[in-house]
């Protein structure tokens, strides 16, 4: 269902459901724990998006994260744990907004062994992919530091596109820009600073070689204005967001973040942008100044290259 005026989804329900699956030995739904068994009563008095993962396969719980249908070790088990738990405490220490659910990590595999990716229906994290495509690649030397990442930025859609969600033109931008943002934000203190200034490298170059453009946020009218969406959501918006990072410091983003999450406001469009990192600075000059180059400019981009660098 979808309310065209508030621009609003409404993708969540309650439900009281009775699973029966005959050749199954664990099921599972959205927003309650898995349970051992071929047939159970599942609850749910909070909205939740709906997702079922049921089948022959085990399932781990340490300290609250639960693992569904992994190959790990046991080492691996308590080692990716305390991973996912470090991570959730980085995010709560700056944000002050606690993970309120059990953490659930479904692993399974795509149809095709030549694709491969993540998805959030919190408080379920999905990783479909075979061999290194896997969350198994959270232990492989060679690919781990580029894929541990990936795990903090989904992570992170528990506070863009859960806790709170964003809507208007600019609201896809918002949503993955900010859980990338605070991914690389984790990447550079916990996962390793070297890690980070890799990433950041990466980004810039491969925009650089493919001489890419993108309009700046203040001129996105329609979904056409966008261009090429993950260009668009997962490369220039995380930059911008970097850039503005050295101008004003990280503890000021943070405060900027803390400010859009806990915002009552419904519409989250450019204005809602604006006002939220306004209200933040509380100088105005500083904002006109990072609105002009960074929101506003035509040049946002080249800005942003030139600032992050």
């Amino acid at each position: 269902m979808y309310d065209i005026e508030k621009d609003k989804i409404y993708d969540k329900v309650k439900y009281d459901i009775e699973l029966i699956c005959n050749d199954c030995n664990v099921l599972y739904i959205n927003g309650n724990l898995p349970v051992k068994g071929k047939k159970a009563h599942f609850r749910s008095e909070v909205p939740q998006e709906m997702a079922l993962f049921c089948g022959n396969y085990d399932f781990s719980n340490v300290d609250n994260t639960y693992i569904l249908n992994s190959d790990f070790t046991k080492t691996q088990i308590t080692e990716f744990s305390s991973l996912i738990n470090d991570y959730k405490k980085f995010y709560q220490s700056k944000l002050n907004i606690p993970f309120e659910q059990a953490t659930v990590f479904i692993n399974t595999t795509p149809t095709s062994k030549n694709d491969a990716w993540l998805f959030v229906s919190y408080p379920s994290i999905f990783s479909i992919g075979w061999g290194d495509n896997g969350l198994k690649s959270l232990f492989n030397p060679k690919i781990q530091n580029w894929y541990r990442p990936f795990i903090a930025h989904e992570l992170a859609h528990y506070y863009f596109g859960t806790y709170k969600v964003f809507n208007s033109v600019l609201g896809d931008a918002m949503t993955e820009g900010f859980a990338e943002y605070m991914a690389f934000q984790l990447t550079k203190n916990i996962i390793g600073k070297e890690v980070y200034d890799q990433k950041i490298q990466k980004i810039i170059s491969d925009i650089e070689e493919y001489k890419a453009t993108a309009k700046p946020f203040s001129k996105l009218n329609a979904k056409e204005d966008v261009g090429e969406r993950d260009f668009y959501v997962y490369y220039f918006t995380p930059l911008v967001l970097s850039a503005i990072e050295k101008e004003i410091g990280e503890d000021k983003m943070w405060q900027w973040i803390q400010y859009i999450l806990n915002s009552k406001v419904s519409y989250t469009d450019y204005e809602f942008l604006c006002n939220t990192l306004k209200s933040t600075l509380n100088n105005d000059k500083k904002f006109n100044m990072i609105k002009q180059t960074y929101l506003e400019s035509d040049n946002a981009l080249e800005h942003s290259i030139k600032k992050v660098k």
